[in-house]
């Protein structure tokens, strides 16, 4: 892929599908204290949407290397965003309509490790002042202790392109159980108002 920061998005998602959430630490949780944090290269401040969510040290959990900037966890919904940021130039094929081009690079990827996948939305949308695009999909991936049987699965992700920097900038939330999707979308949304990119 030429995408930089495409093949550790995928990695990501290939583990989240298999269930490697934070590993567990009752004495020393592996979480960061505040409501907002920032990256300086690229330029990015995020914040998460509700106190269910917290924000995961990647250093502690030896995930802060390549395009992922951040992480939240939701632990009673087992929920993750991942945000991932990365430089590209624009292609002039794609330089049109680039956040567009880059969800459907999301989708043709989610094809290969996500079982029964459907899209559910394509849309435009914001994220904090800047338009990207928006792909909802639903599918079904290995369960964590049996990979034999399969479990649901919903994907939502916001993509937005900042020309000024040539900077991408991904928001992934992830999660099993259907009957969170109004809450946890909410949040998402939330969210996505809130990120300053």
């Amino acid at each position: 892929l030429p995408w930089i920061g495409g093949a550790l998005a995928l990695a990501f998602v290939c583990g989240l599908a298999r269930g490697e959430d934070p590993p567990p630490a009752p004495d020393d949780p592996p979480f960061l204290v505040g409501d907002t944090h920032t990256c300086k290269q690229p330029p990015l401040r995020v914040t998460r949407p509700s106190d269910a969510w917290q924000f995961v040290d990647l250093a502690r959990v030896g995930r802060a290397s390549g395009g992922t900037k951040f992480q939240l966890w939701y632990g009673a919904a087992r929920a993750n965003i991942i945000i991932n940021a990365w430089v590209e130039g624009l292609r002039d094929e794609i330089k049109k309509d680039p956040s567009g081009h880059a969800v459907e690079q999301r989708r043709r990827q989610l094809e290969g490790t996500v079982r029964e996948l459907k899209v559910v939305r394509r849309k435009r949308v914001k994220i904090g002042k800047r338009v990207g695009a928006l792909l909802v999909v639903t599918g079904k991936v290995p369960a964590r202790r049996d990979p034999t049987r399969l479990r649901p699965i919903t994907i939502e992700k916001a993509i937005c392109y900042r020309p000024e920097d040539s900077v991408f900038l991904e928001v992934h939330l992830e999660f099993e159980d259907p009957r969170r999707t109004k809450q946890l979308e909410k949040d998402f949304k939330k969210l996505l108002k809130k990120v300053r990119f």
